[in-house]
């Protein structure tokens, strides 16, 4: 998705939870998969199942520049 429908509008950031247990807990992720959309504001958080890429592109709601955390 973020290469195809959202490419140049958004940065993706993956974090492996394992191997970076500070950014996990810097950014309070418990239970994964967990995606948090950074801007616009309000930071936005979804949790569990991201296959629906549907209802989750109608979610995001990112504009015209975002920042997803996964």
């Amino acid at each position: 998705m973020c290469e195809t429908i959202l490419k140049g509008r958004v940065k993706l950031d993956v974090i492996d939870i394992y191997q970076q247990p500070g950014l996990a807990r810097e950014h309070q992720i418990v239970v994964t998969p967990t995606l948090i959309i950074q801007l616009p504001l309000p930071v936005r958080r979804f949790i569990g199942n991201l296959a629906n890429i549907t209802d989750l592109f109608s979610l995001l709601d990112l504009g015209e520049k975002g920042r997803l955390i996964l």
